[in-house]
């Protein structure tokens, strides 16, 4: 795994898809606050004019494959695979095997929205737990079978889900985002996952 120079350049790119979002007035509404790392993986949470939308973990590869790791608001979680060089494409779905360490976590069903593909992994953590104790990930399809080291990833997952609890409550107690204050938050090490 590397850290990519382009990441930034795909920040938006990464946003836009993410949300199903296409005309520059949303664009401009989206914020990123970075709230920790896990070795090479980048924890950070997404606002959508002062709403919250996701705590994330990603990381990029060697491929040009960027995977994240998404909680979304409703503590519903999806893997994101984005490439800039894949083509474009309309919404269109596909069934998906996920493998950790060449055991079948769960079939599912994924999405290839513009440049990325998603997988819907669901609302309960256990299988995000399972996959990311594993040492490699598997995708399988019709279209192929890519795989993926998974370096660090149960930290990442653990970043995630204190990114999450973190916004969730702060959004909750005050009935706005987290950064009313101009306080930017920190990772605790608490363990949340």
């Amino acid at each position: 795994m590397r850290r990519a120079g382009l990441l930034g350049l795909l920040v938006a790119a990464h946003f836009v898809s993410l949300l199903g979002v296409h005309s520059a007035a949303a664009q401009d509404n989206l914020k990123t606050y970075r709230y920790s790392k896990a070795g090479n993986w980048t924890i950070s949470a997404l606002y959508n004019a002062g709403n919250f939308l996701s705590c994330y973990a990603r990381v990029s590869y060697r491929n040009g494959i960027n995977v994240s790791l998404i909680a979304y608001e409703n503590g519903r979680w999806t893997l994101q695979f984005y490439n800039q060089n894949w083509p474009r494409r309309p919404v269109s779905k596909f069934r998906a095997a996920l493998e950790v360490d060449g055991r079948v976590l769960r079939n599912t069903d994924a999405t290839y929205r513009g440049r990325s593909v998603f997988l819907e992994i669901g609302r309960s953590v256990d299988p995000v737990r399972s996959l990311v104790s594993g040492r490699v990930m598997t995708i399988r399809s019709n279209s192929g079978t890519s795989s993926f080291k998974l370096t660090n990833a149960y930290d990442a997952a653990n970043g995630v889900a204190e990114c999450w609890l973190h916004h969730k409550r702060r959004r909750d107690r005050s009935g706005n985002d987290a950064f009313n204050s101009g306080q930017q938050p920190r990772g605790n090490n608490r363990g949340a996952f």
